[in-house]
């Protein structure tokens, strides 16, 4: 059975560890995304990659919350996969902790933001879930940073002038 694509094809929100909430790109699904992303995955569980799609239906999104093994790192992924999977289900995770996992097949974008409960902030993770790196952009100073630099010298300088009396 082959799969027909186009405007019927679920599309869902796709992130890795690094780039969910802050970059999540709005992907189309089809068996090569889902395999790429069970291929991915598939140091930390055994995700079945597929030749056919099972069933029309099957596509689904997925935002999946985890920890290491510590519990002081934390990640969200979210990409396509489908339903036959049983993502959610899965209990042999290696490395790693499963805190939240949801898929849904109801809407397009139905993993997007703020669909569980926002993971840590933490960039510093042992491990790393992204699907792709992308170039990173040109170190910008934050405004502040320049701005208390400067307020700074002045103060200095200003307090190095000598006093006149009245």
């Amino acid at each position: 059975m082959a799969f027909v694509s186009g405007a019927s094809a679920l599309r869902c929100h796709h992130c890795g560890w690094d780039t969910c909430g802050s970059h999540e790109e709005l992907v189309e699904c089809n068996l090569e995304r889902v395999n790429q992303v069970h291929g991915n995955l598939q140091r930390l569980v055994n995700l079945t990659q597929f030749s056919e799609l099972p069933n029309l239906g099957e596509f689904a999104c997925f935002e999946l919350r985890l920890t290491n093994a510590h519990g002081n790192r934390s990640g969200t992924v979210k990409s396509c996969t489908v339903q036959s999977a049983g993502m959610c289900e899965l209990t042999d995770w290696k490395s790693v902790k499963v805190v939240g996992c949801s898929t849904c097949n109801d809407r397009d974008f139905c993993n997007g933001f703020n669909t569980l409960l926002p993971a840590k902030v933490d960039k510093g993770a042992g491990f790393s879930f992204s699907m792709y790196k992308t170039a990173s952009a040109a170190f910008v100073p934050q405004p502040r940073v320049w701005c208390t630099a400067v307020t700074v010298f002045l103060v200095a300088l200003f307090c190095r002038l000598p006093s006149t009396s009245l």
